[in-house]
C-alpha cells in the first residue's frame, strides 16, 4: 500500500469533514439541492453555508390566521348560545374558509 502525504490526508479529512456538517445540519433537511450545491460545489466554511441555509429558510405557514384574517371577531362570549342560527352559519364559514386553505375536501 503506497503511503500518503499525511498532510495530504489532513486536507482530504477537513474537506469531508466540513461536508458532513453542511449536510447533516438541521438546516440542510429542507433545502434538497441547495444543502448540496453548498457542500459540494464551493469551499465555503461550513458555518457559513449552514447559516445561509438558516437564513432562507421556509417560514412555517399559519393556515388559520389565514382564513380567520378577512373575518371580523363574531365577539362570541365563552358562556354564548353557539346553537343559534348566526353562531352555526359564522362556524361553517370559518371551517369552510380554513378547508379552503388547506386544500381539505370536508370537515369529517
Amino acid at each position: 500500500m503506497p503511503e500518503h502525504d499525511p498532510a495530504l490526508l489532513e486536507v482530504v479529512a477537513g474537506e469531508q469533514a466540513r461536508i458532513r456538517a453542511i449536510l447533516n445540519a438541521p438546516e440542510a433537511r429542507h433545502a434538497g439541492n441547495y444543502a448540496v450545491q453548498l457542500a459540494l460545489g464551493t469551499d465555503m466554511p461550513a458555518a457559513k453555508a449552514i447559516a445561509l441555509l438558516k437564513a432562507f429558510a421556509p417560514t412555517p405557514h399559519n393556515f388559520l390566521a389565514e382564513a380567520m384574517g378577512h373575518l371580523p371577531n363574531p365577539g362570541i362570549a365563552p358562556d354564548s348560545n353557539m346553537e343559534s342560527a348566526e353562531g352555526v352559519i359564522l362556524a361553517a364559514e370559518i371551517a369552510a374558509g380554513f378547508n379552503r386553505l388547506t386544500r381539505r375536501k370536508d370537515t369529517k
